[in-house]
């Protein structure tokens, strides 16, 4: 004689353990989607250029560090833009590739460029829409970031024009 009778057997064909089975698989399901999403290691949809930024070059690329009061790095990257199109440039967002000791991307930034002013004592930096460069004019820029990957090989990051405004 059995330990089990077949009356007392969890019925696998039982609707119970249909539904429970079911369940189970989609909220393991949803938690896996939910984490891979919020894990980040999936790489960004790239951003292609708009038309206008191939009349915007970078050039001059010089890189200096600063301690901040709370005990942080500032990294600062100052270069100068030119604009070779014909339209009034208001507005620019660079994208910063910082590469790492394996020469492989450490960390990618976009950032809107700021432009340096000198408003009589020091230099300062301005938004692109208070000081807009004209059709074959060049400024002098500034790009600050905060936090770099300790994985940077601290060499000049690679800067790319994504996005700009125009009048």
């Amino acid at each position: 004689m059995s330990l089990l009778s077949p009356s007392t057997a969890p019925d696998s064909s039982s609707p119970k353990w249909r539904i429970f089975a079911v369940g189970l698989f989609l909220v393991l399901l949803v938690a896996g989607i939910g984490l891979f999403l919020i894990r980040g290691d999936h790489a960004p949809d790239p951003v292609a250029p708009d038309t206008y930024s191939a009349h915007v070059k970078i050039s001059d690329i010089k890189m200096s560090q600063a301690e901040n009061l709370v005990g942080g790095a500032a990294t600062y990257i100052d270069g100068t833009i030119t604009n070779s199109g014909s339209k009034t440039l208001t507005d620019a967002r660079v994208e910063a590739t910082f590469i790492s000791y394996m020469n492989d991307v450490a960390q990618k930034e976009q950032s809107g460029l700021r432009i340096i002013k000198n408003n009589g004592v020091y230099d300062d930096a301005v938004d692109l829409a208070a000081a807009p460069i004209a059709p074959g004019q060049s400024a002098r820029f500034r790009i600050a970031f905060e936090h770099i990957s300790a994985q940077w090989n601290q060499s000049l990051p690679d800067i790319r024009v994504l996005r700009v405004a125009t009048k």
